[in-house]
């Protein structure tokens, strides 16, 4: 189920959910991306949009390994956050493993660390939500340097 509809930052004063229900398949990681990228375009919003993708990839391909059921995406702004959460059957929770510089996986709670500006899980009668939120007001960048010299 899409509920994506368009409107601009400045004219929202409550929340804006859209939602997209994914097979528990390898290929919802990419349609879960593509999704969110749509929903922030709509959104007219841009700031952290690579942090927003690399995290819901890893929510997505969490998810499909370890849930149980099909994944249910939600995007939320709230001015100027977004919060992304993933949902499925499952009664998982992630937990942290000892890094191991060799493995391929197991990364996902450290990108969420050091990325999200929060992060965490909800359980409820539906099954297990792990979410987390960006500030995606574009970033300051500095003044640009003057040279004082003729």
């Amino acid at each position: 189920m899409d509920s994506r509809s368009g409107a601009q930052p400045g004219n929202l004063r409550a929340p804006k959910a859209s939602s997209v229900v994914l097979p528990s398949a390898p290929t919802s990681v990419a349609a879960g991306r593509r999704f969110l990228s749509a929903v922030l375009d709509d959104l007219g919003v841009d700031g952290q949009r690579y942090e927003a993708l690399l995290l819901t990839s890893e929510l997505l391909t969490n998810s499909v390994l370890h849930g149980h059921g099909d994944p249910w995406l939600v995007v939320t702004w709230q001015p100027p956050e977004v919060e992304i959460a993933v949902t499925d059957e499952g009664t998982w929770a992630p937990r942290q493993l000892p890094i191991d510089h060799g493995a391929t996986g197991g990364r996902g709670l450290q990108l969420l660390e050091r990325l999200a500006a929060r992060f965490g899980t909800r359980e409820s009668a539906v099954g297990t939500t792990v979410w987390f939120t960006l500030n995606m007001a574009p970033a300051s960048l500095p003044a640009p340097r003057v040279s004082l010299d003729p």
